[in-house]
């Protein structure tokens, strides 16, 4: 398994086993995972933006934090004929610095869940 930047990474394979497994569908349906777009759908809506004075026009100055290397989640969803195939890169960074942005509180609620129910460590 390789990361984003090409470098190696390591890859567990765990026996989940769950008692309540239909409850936890729900769960996870409930971060409405299905229906979340590819990171680079939402891409527009990172970052700080302010109108600034560039040589006697105003323009609409964005302001992105840029990261050398961050966590990638790939998600993928199956249920029946829905699937979801999405991937979003940078995530620490970008929810921490965009905590309002819908689609990330989606994932993120999705990965505590994910980590709280199976006792699971991404990092």
């Amino acid at each position: 398994m390789y990361d984003k930047n090409g470098g190696k990474t390591e890859s567990k394979i765990i026996d989940l086993k769950y008692p309540d497994f239909d409850k936890l569908w729900l769960k996870i349906k409930l971060t409405d995972v299905e229906f979340l777009p590819n990171f680079d759908k939402i891409e527009y809506k990172i970052g700080r933006k302010s109108i600034v004075n560039d040589h006697g026009h105003d323009v609409i100055q964005t302001v992105v934090d840029m990261v050398d290397h961050d966590t990638c989640y790939k998600i993928i969803f199956k249920e029946d004929s829905i699937k979801n195939d999405i991937e979003y890169c940078d995530f620490n960074t970008n929810f921490e610095h965009n905590p309002d942005v819908d689609e990330l509180i989606s994932v993120d609620k999705l990965i505590k869940l994910i980590k709280e129910e199976f006792k699971i460590d991404f990092y």
